[in-house]
């Protein structure tokens, strides 16, 4: 997930001309068996439409008693500003192993 981007799959040598995919925010791309060993980047993030920047919920506040919570620690406005940068910027990678 993140935004939106240009996502390029090659196959199992650097020298495999890649194919380039077109990826909107929200989308994900699920790589298992033999396609997790092949190259792939994703080389252009394209920039968000002016306003539409991050989803809303992302934007809340937590209320006074969920700040409490040992699991839920709210951020400072400084830390809060780097991470809506980098979702701004940026695609984020999750890796899952069995």
């Amino acid at each position: 997930f993140g935004q939106t981007a240009v996502f390029l799959l090659g196959g199992t040598k650097r020298e495999d001309r890649p194919t380039a995919m077109f990826m909107n925010s929200g989308d994900i791309m699920v790589m298992s068996g033999p396609s997790r060993l092949l190259y792939h980047a994703v080389p252009c993030i394209v920039p968000a439409p002016a306003g539409n920047v991050l989803p809303s919920c992302l934007g809340q506040r937590l209320e006074t008693e969920a700040q409490d919570n040992d699991l839920i620690q709210s951020v400072s406005e400084e830390d809060w500003d780097v991470c809506s940068w980098y979702l701004q910027t940026s695609r984020v990678n999750v890796t899952v192993r069995q």
